[in-house]
């Protein structure tokens, strides 16, 4: 028997497919393919997965006997109209005892909020349930069956994006050519399930140039999301007038300061390098201050904050030099390097596994998460999606 992961992987022009097979907890791509998005055309997508399935079934997962899990991640920056919201459900506890019955609504409310005409939901997660017992109130990371409780709280964060999207059509096509998707996910979701579960809050950092994530999140259930569009066109802009060059030998410029930085870093000249360094360590810093700023609001402590970007040797000396008290690393891919995979794909895998993930209770690390509205030059640059304010239902 084979156990396979199919992976397809939304980006601005393309959907990538991986195929990748699990021998013994040891993973190798046996193929990859990709289809060009730059035109939405709903025929030429299902022919593609149409041909792909059966592609599959005749070469690869050959065997009724063969497991094949399938998964879809779309990166964070595509579409501004994402948003994450952190609602709390209430429901009452008849009996006086968390059972099968409040079991029941529970599953109900959640299968209702697939159903809606203006947002498609990609994904959801409880990541806390709360017994209430007059003034007495328990948390729990998992279901409380049979509990003693006269109300149920439970914390939930959901995804959910506008119908009119790409990713909402190829969502429907895919359910259409009847293939499905065992787990839907953004890329810093998938990227968390990586990070080791020590009873901690961990967060991740997650940086491409378009988007600036956080994503926090326990027993790789997200708690707490913070993305921030970057306007990449009008940084280049920017520089590119104090420069005094071209956009495109601007960015070709950015792209060697930021392979060098270690070498600029060490310089103070007025070369035009060395002033393009100097621009691109202040975008750096304006974002890690930003972010410090959100998390120092939170009135908890961050256990640990897990870089991931192209970048992630910058920012880690920028965290250093501007808040050393931090406990910055960055996220590890030895793995991902050995196999030849993303790091994504490897979380979609732990997801799939719920073995892999050494899941703690972490109850106590929540607390509320206050807006955070930023200002000034910079914040034109970043356009940040905040999350909305806990929902009471």
């Amino acid at each position: 028997m084979k156990k396979i992961y199919v992976n397809f992987f939304l980006k601005k022009t393309r959907l990538d497919v991986t195929v990748v097979e699990d021998i013994n907890s040891k993973y190798f791509p046996v193929f990859q393919t990709y289809l060009e998005t730059k035109n939405f055309e709903a025929n030429k997508i299902k022919e593609f997965i149409t041909n792909f399935k059966k592609y599959l079934k005749s070469k690869v997962a050959t065997k009724k006997n063969d497991v094949v899990k399938y998964s879809f991640i779309v990166k964070d920056s595509l579409y501004k109209s994402l948003k994450f919201v952190n609602q709390t459900l209430t429901f009452d506890v008849p009996s006086n005892t968390v059972d099968q019955q409040v079991w029941k609504e529970v599953k109900n409310k959640l299968e209702e909020q697939k159903e809606s005409s203006t947002y498609e939901l990609i994904n959801s997660n409880i990541y806390l349930y709360e017994t209430i017992n007059n003034d007495v109130v328990k948390s729990y990371s998992t279901f409380p069956w049979n509990k003693q409780a006269l109300k149920l709280n439970i914390n939930q964060g959901l995804f959910v994006i506008t119908k009119d999207t790409w990713l909402a059509k190829i969502i429907n096509i895919i359910k259409e050519c009847n293939l499905k998707l065992d787990a839907l996910l953004l890329e810093s979701q998938a990227l968390s399930a990586n990070l080791e579960e020590k009873d901690k809050a961990k967060y991740l950092f997650h940086f491409d140039w378009n988007a600036l994530v956080v994503n926090g999140s326990m027993n790789a259930k997200t708690f707490f999301y913070e993305k921030s569009n970057i306007d990449f066109k009008n940084f280049v802009n920017y520089l590119s007038k104090e420069l005094n060059k071209s956009k495109e030998d601007t960015i070709l410029l950015l792209e060697a300061v930021v392979a060098n930085w270690k070498v600029y870093q060490v310089l103070n000249d007025e070369t035009e390098g060395y002033k393009a360094y100097r621009l691109v360590i202040s975008l750096f810093d304006q974002a890690i201050h930003k972010v410090k700023a959100f998390l120092d609001q939170n009135n908890q402590k961050v256990d640990e904050l897990v870089l991931n970007c192209k970048n992630s040797e910058i920012f880690m000396d920028r965290f250093n030099k501007l808040y050393p008290e931090m406990n910055v690393a960055i996220l590890d891919d030895n793995v991902s390097t050995l196999f030849n995979i993303p790091n994504s794909l490897l979380g979609i895998i732990n997801l799939l596994n719920p073995e892999k993930i050494n899941c703690e209770d972490m109850v106590n690390t929540l607390n509320n998460l206050p807006e955070y509205k930023p200002k000034s030059f910079w914040n034109k640059l970043f356009s940040w999606i905040l999350p909305s304010q806990r929902a009471q239902k």
